[in-house]
């Protein structure tokens, strides 16, 4: 490190008290007009709320169109075999079935 010492004469607030007041008047108008300007821009929240109509709209219109379609339409039979119950309860004597392979597991749900 160099021994001289350095001059922090041109920081002292004391020397030119009119540019400093200046400097602190210009650093206080930039915050406040950043936080005026922040405070004008919508909120995530007033975004979301702008989209709650045509949402709901859209839902609407979904449902009109999604239950006559349930109401009417057969729903496919299942193969057997494939029942969630079913295959939940091969998966339960799999496990309790002591020390067996992954494959086994396989064979016990039938697939």
């Amino acid at each position: 490190m160099d021994s001289e010492r350095l001059d922090f004469g041109a920081l002292d607030p004391s020397v030119d008290a009119v540019r400093w007041d200046r400097l602190v008047a210009s650093v206080a108008n930039r915050g406040m007009a950043a936080r005026a300007a922040a405070s004008r821009r919508p909120s995530v929240t007033d975004l979301l709320a702008g989209w709650k109509r045509p949402a709901l709209a859209l839902a609407a219109v979904l449902a009109l169109v999604a239950v006559p379609v349930l109401l009417f339409i057969d729903p496919a039979p299942q193969p057997a075999g494939t029942g969630k119950a079913e295959v939940a309860l091969a998966v339960v004597d799999w496990a309790w079935a002591g020390p067996s392979q992954p494959l086994d597991l396989m064979d016990a749900v039938g697939r």
